[in-house]
């Protein structure tokens, strides 16, 4: 998901006229503009992700996934100014994890419907089931916080983890498909999710799902982050591009 300010800027014709009649500085006023439109729009995007999205970890932490990469014309290492949710980089710790951040965003900048036949899950019973993505059960999230780490399906031994060397194994402490809290209250998994059996001290069992499982999970279109850069650029290509280019001539008259 991009946007080309390069490309996007070649039909202002307005600024285009100006910038042709700088001549040799015409490319530095050009850099310059879709540059800060880029900044502009990489701000206005930013600002707004926190409103629209919430999800386990910082909202710094998504604000990165909005990256734009600025224009230079620095002869060999010219670029262009890209505007992008996720990276398109290389690999890499810090590339790999941008691009995955944005691959999360762009589910819900756009609709998606994806199916997983393949994650497993260990049951209860004994044997396993393939589940599919595991959704929280009514209560378990809310407006201000997430299902806590410790009642996720990896936590509780029913889904398998690995470890660096790319082993796959099943969370120890949990033969029989549930295990048993400190708070008198244990898990169990069936062929349609993960439920939490609670133990009173009357000697009764009360129990709650905490889990479904579904094969097909649908993400609607809620961001509106392109629509958000949509909207700074409308509203501000053209004078940021004139700013450019008084900018540019007061610079070539130092």
């Amino acid at each position: 998901m991009t946007m080309n300010l390069n490309i996007r800027t070649e039909g202002t014709a307005e600024v285009q006229r100006m910038l042709a009649a700088l001549g040799p500085n015409a490319k530095k006023a050009s850099t310059m503009w879709v540059n800060w439109i880029g900044l502009e729009g990489q701000g206005a995007m930013r600002a707004e992700l926190p409103q629209r999205f919430t999800m386990r970890g910082t909202a710094d932490l998504f604000r990165k996934a909005v990256v734009f990469q600025q224009a230079t014309n620095n002869g060999k290492r010219e670029r262009q100014a890209i505007l992008r949710i996720g990276s398109d980089g290389p690999g890499g710790t810090k590339a790999s994890a941008t691009k995955n951040l944005g691959n999360i965003l762009a589910r819900h900048e756009e609709a998606e419907t994806r199916t997983d036949t393949k994650q497993v899950y260990r049951l209860s019973k004994g044997g396993v089931v393939k589940g599919g993505f595991f959704l929280p059960a009514n209560g378990m999230r809310t407006s201000s916080s997430n299902p806590p780490r410790s009642q996720y399906p990896t936590s509780i031994g029913a889904q398998i983890r690995s470890d660096p060397s790319g082993r796959v194994y099943f969370a120890s402490g949990n033969q029989k498909g549930s295990k048993k809290k400190g708070n008198g209250s244990s898990f169990f998994v069936t062929e349609k999710g993960i439920f939490r059996r609670r133990h009173t001290s009357f000697g009764r069992a009360e129990i709650e799902a905490v889990w479904w499982f579904t094969k097909t999970v649908r993400t609607p279109a809620r961001l509106g982050l392109w629509a958000t850069a949509e909207k700074v650029f409308e509203t501000r290509a053209i004078a940021l591009g004139m700013q450019a280019i008084d900018e540019t001539i007061f610079r070539s008259t130092l």
